[in-house]
């Protein structure tokens, strides 16, 4: 991913910076009475100005030479939602279904996009909105490339190809949220509403019943302290 080359270097590119909140101010540093070659703009373009015909600069030049270039810093946390949101548009191209070939492409090509959302999901320090971002794309995902009547041939559609993988991902990343940030209202009655929709997807119904299962093991175990997969009752029996 290029994202962990640009984690894993020793400097990160300006646009990966978190941009500054003040421009910090410049210190002249004296040594031996000099002043030193880093001077203000405004004092350049005076002495520009003092010698009529001979200026090689233009205001333009000395601002960005001089500038900070605070417009260039976008950060992690709005690099990731520039990213989450624009690798969606490959969900989203409508291929011939006779071109088996090119969809053969495109859900290779989704595949890959979904695997970068779970490594962001397990990976990522990511704030609420980063959370609330992905959900809303994952939603959308789910609700464009799936309909609610699956088809009879789900091989030969990017829905019906996509939908075990999808699921998983929309599910998980939703209870990983949840567990960093708290989610709105509103998401979670769009989450309830995309669901509901598509409860004729044998896929959603296997990952749903896999989640529940999961949720009941590690509750049980953190609030009754009981190990589902180690019954006492089923140590008697075995005893027996």
């Amino acid at each position: 991913m290029v994202n962990e080359v640009f984690r894993q270097s020793a400097e990160k590119p300006l646009f990966l910076e978190e941009p500054m909140q003040q421009a910090s101010e410049a210190k002249e540093d004296k040594v031996d009475g000099c002043i030193p070659s880093k001077m203000p703009s405004s004092i350049l373009v005076e002495q520009d100005q003092d010698l009529p015909g001979t200026r090689l600069r233009k205001d333009s030049y000395l601002k960005a030479i001089h500038s900070d270039n605070n417009h260039l810093r976008a950060g992690m946390q709005n690099m990731l939602i520039v990213f989450l949101t624009n690798a969606a548009n490959v969900f989203l191209l409508d291929l011939s279904h006779d071109n088996l070939h090119m969809l053969e492409e495109q859900v290779d090509m989704c595949k890959r996009v979904l695997n970068i959302y779970r490594y962001m999901v397990m990976n990522v320090q990511m704030e609420r909105r980063v959370w609330e971002q992905l959900l809303k794309v994952l939603l959308q995902i789910t609700s464009l490339v799936l309909k609610e009547v699956p088809p009879v041939r789900k091989e030969d559609t990017l829905g019906g190809r996509l939908a075990p993988a999808l699921f998983q991902t929309l599910i998980v990343t939703w209870i990983k949220a949840n567990l960093n940030v708290v989610i709105s209202a509103e998401l979670w009655d769009q989450f309830l509403s995309v669901l509901s929709s598509l409860t004729s997807w044998e896929e959603l119904i296997k990952e749903w019943a896999k989640t529940m299962e999961t949720l009941t093991r590690v509750l049980a175990k953190q609030v009754y302290c009981i190990d589902l997969n180690d019954l006492p009752l089923d140590r008697l029996s075995e005893q027996k």
